[in-house]
């Protein structure tokens, strides 16, 4: 018998995540290797879900790519052995964990994101993750290339300010959040 109370909160947050069956676990992959992993998970059965969207690519082509490049998701209990052909599936590298505990995605998010990806993948964009303070640079637009740090969002227009430093001076400008991505 142990003692419950000589537990940590990861060991604690490990017995919980054990207890509570399937969940839904962001897997991070090798670039490129979302659809391989995709295939292979799908083929031992599991529930997995590869967000996609459309896009039109340098040929001028439509293509379905990945929302969120080098991931996907899996519905897997953690007692199960397929929880362990996860990691083993060619092209995986990790699942997100926190110190070694696996981080499990809440259902509500998937089921969103499962009905965003349905009925509006045309217009589906992925946007950055930045907050107030975060170093950014510029990656299209007619600022291509520059650096500055995000020092507000503009709600109202969905835009965020940018304060990039060029020629030794400060300016803001307001800057479409597709066209940034965190340094």
């Amino acid at each position: 018998m142990f003692d419950v109370e000589a537990l940590t909160d990861d060991e604690i947050e490990l017995v919980r995540l054990l207890d509570n069956g399937p969940r839904w676990f962001a897997v991070y992959t090798r670039p490129f290797h979302e659809k391989v992993v995709y295939t292979a998970l799908k083929q031992k059965g599991l529930d997995v879900f590869l967000p996609t969207r459309t896009h039109l690519n340098y040929r001028r082509k439509l293509v379905e790519v990945p929302i969120f490049r080098n991931y996907l998701f899996v519905k897997v209990e953690m007692r199960s052995p397929l929880y362990y052909q996860v990691m083993d599936a060619p092209g995986v590298v990790t699942i997100l964990n926190k110190r070694g505990i696996p981080i499990p995605v809440e259902d509500e998010e998937i089921k969103s994101l499962q009905i965003l990806v349905n009925n509006a993948k045309e217009e589906l964009i992925p946007l950055p993750s930045i907050r107030k303070g975060e170093m950014v640079i510029v990656i299209d637009g007619p600022l291509k290339g520059a650096q500055g740090v995000i020092t507000g969002v503009d709600e109202e227009k969905l835009q965020f300010v940018v304060n990039l430093t060029l020629l030794g001076r400060s300016v803001q400008i307001k800057i479409d959040p597709a066209w940034i991505r965190k340094l």
